[in-house]
C-alpha cells in the first residue's frame, strides 16, 4: 500500500512525532510510506519538505508567526486549552507525485498546508 502522511512538521511537536512514528512503523511493515511536511527538521530521506524557501516566503512565514502569537495565542480564554491556527494560505500539494500515487492520505496537524 502507498501512503502519504501530511503534517506541518516532522518531529517538532506531539502530532508531528506521532505522524513520524506512524510513517516509520508503516515502512517497517513493508508499506511505501512517505511523509510530506511544511517544515522538515529531521534528515530522514522519507520526509519531504513542501514549502518553498524563498526570501519572500520566509518573510511571509515570520509575519504569519507574529500574527498567530500576538492575536491568537495571547488572546486565548483561560477556560479552554484548545489550540487554534491562523487560517492563512497553504501549500498546494495536488501536483505532488506522493499525493497522486498514494492509496491513503493521512493528515496530522496540517496548519498551512492544503492537500
Amino acid at each position: 500500500m502507498r501512503i502519504a502522511i501530511i503534517s506541518t512538521f516532522d518531529v517538532s511537536g506531539g502530532a508531528a512525532r506521532a505522524a513520524y512514528r506512524l510513517q516509520k512503523g508503516l515502512t517497517l511493515l513493508g508499506h511505501d510510506s512517505a511523509m510530506l511536511v511544511k517544515l522538515k527538521v529531521s534528515n530522514d530521506v522519507n520526509v519531504s519538505e513542501v514549502r518553498s524557501r524563498t526570501k519572500e516566503s520566509l518573510a511571509e512565514e515570520q509575519i504569519i508567526s507574529l500574527m498567530q502569537e500576538k492575536w491568537i495565542n495571547q488572546d486565548r480564554a483561560p477556560v479552554s486549552n484548545t489550540m487554534f491556527s491562523l487560517s492563512y494560505p497553504g501549500h498546494d500539494l495536488s501536483r505532488s507525485e506522493s499525493i497522486k500515487n498514494s492509496d491513503v492520505l493521512n493528515l496530522h496537524w496540517i496548519a498551512g498546508i492544503s492537500p
